[in-house]
């Protein structure tokens, strides 16, 4: 189970790398980049590039199925501490 300083640093991290992605792909669509050197653009699309992966990651934490997994494995956790007696159902419900 993941405790809550580790949830927000996963939080946090993650948008940091979406807000990041979505800024350099304003950066880049807007102009605003100077686009006349072939080094610089190579660098901009290799840095746009590795970002979009990052960001297809986060995307796919949150909503496929790692998440889903992680969410089983948690539950799996709790029903095996109701079944051993170390936990009642009442006392998961209010965490």
């Amino acid at each position: 189970m993941i405790d809550r300083s580790k949830a927000l640093a996963i939080f946090l991290l993650s948008m940091l790398v979406v807000g990041g992605f979505i800024f350099d792909v304003y950066m880049v669509l807007s102009g605003k980049l100077d686009t006349t050197d072939a080094i610089k653009m190579t660098l901009i699309g290799n840095v746009m590039g590795q970002l979009q992966g990052m960001a297809s990651l986060v995307l796919a934490y949150y909503f496929g199925n790692t998440k889903s997994s992680s969410d089983k494995d948690t539950a799996m956790v709790n029903m095996a501490a109701v079944t051993a007696g170390t936990a009642s159902p009442l006392s998961q419900a209010k965490e």
